[in-house]
């Protein structure tokens, strides 16, 4: 058994940060080449950190987002006006943005209000060590998705998260990623849950696309698979975990994230949010 690591909160958002953008950067900017020229998919650094912008796809902010802003640089009103320029050239009018964790945060949301940036969502940084230490309780069971279910694995995460294309061609192409795992949890026959692993650096393992059918929700399915994730990130020789955890608006903690904190998993950074919708 991998002994719990002993983390503060720094360490935790600089690792799961970083972990998070990679993790984007490998099934985005990894995306077949045909798929990104179709939805014009490119990946951009900015202002410390990274922008995804789609010019055709805008029905999800998850292709026109900045992840890490102002990581080594101030978030300032040049580099705001940068950024709107950068969307703007490829026909967006809508964008958010997530500023780092290591940014001077009050400043950088000030800036951000006060260039017309709106408060949109609340997600949280969460860590741990890799191997699990208590035997998840569920009648489901957990296994690897073979190369030939990767249709089947992006058509479930699509079902649970209402997503339409091209999330089932890029959770179907993030198969051929060198380091990703996909995991499936199975009433019966019946895959009802999934999630995916990620190699985000040399002992680091990212965790995300974890969902379960509405049908079969309170059946230890998270459970279930995150201890199999764990287990297979320290056989693999990660000795950390990152994940990223919607949180609710007021602040109090998801049935999700109440899931990660019994399984011993590390609080790090409360991250917000913001949309920028742009004029003319």
């Amino acid at each position: 058994m991998t002994a719990t690591l002993q983390v503060s909160s720094d360490e935790i958002n600089n690792v799961a940060e970083v972990s998070e953008q990679r993790a984007y950067e490998l099934l985005v900017g990894g995306a077949p080449a045909a798929l990104k020229a179709r939805y014009r998919l490119i990946t951009v650094p900015f202002g410390g950190g990274l922008a995804f912008v789609s010019g055709v796809e805008r029905r999800s902010l998850i292709f026109n987002r900045v992840l890490g802003l102002g990581w080594s640089e101030p978030v300032s009103a040049k580099l705001l006006g940068e950024l709107d320029d950068l969307y703007r050239s490829h026909g967006v009018k809508t964008y958010a943005v997530e500023v780092s964790s290591s940014c001077r945060f009050q400043d950088a949301v000030s800036r951000l209000r006060a260039a017309g940036f709106m408060r949109f969502t609340s997600t949280t940084f969460m860590s741990r060590a890799s191997g699990a230490p208590v035997k998840a309780q569920s009648r489901l069971v957990v296994r690897r998705a073979a190369p030939d279910e990767a249709s089947v694995f992006a058509d479930l995460c699509c079902e649970v998260f209402r997503l339409g294309e091209p999330f089932g061609e890029l959770l179907g192409g993030s198969f051929e990623r060198e380091g990703a795992r996909h995991w499936l949890a199975l009433d019966g026959e019946r895959p009802v849950a999934a999630a995916a692993t990620f190699r985000t650096g040399e002992t680091v393992d990212w965790i995300g696309w974890v969902g379960t059918l509405p049908s079969h929700r309170g059946l230890g399915a998270q459970a279930a698979l995150t201890e199999a994730q764990l287990r297979e990130s320290e056989h693999r020789g990660a000795r950390r975990v990152t994940l990223e955890v919607a949180t609710e608006a007021s602040g109090a903690a998801t049935p999700s994230l109440r899931n990660y904190l019994r399984m011993g998993w590390h609080v790090g950074h409360v991250q917000t949010t913001f949309l920028r919708r742009l004029r003319g």
